[in-house]
């Protein structure tokens, strides 16, 4: 491994922290304007909104660490993309039964949310490490 490949994977490695970082500042941003505006009402659904981009971010440091050269693997952007998504559905699961919550009502169709979300999660963990052992490297 060259120190060009070392150097691209810190700065990499470092866009994509930070902007996981502003994603979590964005989230816990929006709980406490959206508590302001809610007369006092709070959500526990907001409040730990930014728990998901945080453990989002954590399996993606840590796949990172496991796997030396993840980006060079043929399916990285399938992983990349899986993990995202499923994050997404999970804090959009949480948004809305945040605001359902605070106005007093429920959906049956809430669950979907966080529970496509962790397929999707879990699959990009199956994608990346099934990749990861049995296919060679993308030169």
């Amino acid at each position: 491994m060259s120190t060009s490949d070392i150097k691209f994977n810190r700065q990499r490695l470092f866009v994509v922290s930070l902007i996981y970082f502003l994603i979590v500042n964005i989230s816990v941003l929006f709980e406490k304007i959206y508590y302001l505006f809610s007369h006092g009402v709070e959500s526990v659904f907001f409040r730990y909104l930014f728990c998901y981009p945080l453990a989002c971010f954590a399996v993606f440091v840590s796949l990172s660490l496991f796997v030396p050269k993840i980006r060079l693997l043929r399916l990285y952007r399938v992983f990349f993309n899986f993990l995202n998504s499923g994050v997404a559905l999970m804090m959009t699961g949480n948004i809305l039964r945040g605001v359902l919550d605070i106005a007093g009502s429920d959906s049956p169709y809430i669950p979907y949310f966080w529970i496509f979300g962790a397929v999707f999660i879990e699959n990009a963990i199956l994608v990346i490490l099934v990749n990861a052992i049995y296919q060679p490297h993308v030169d």
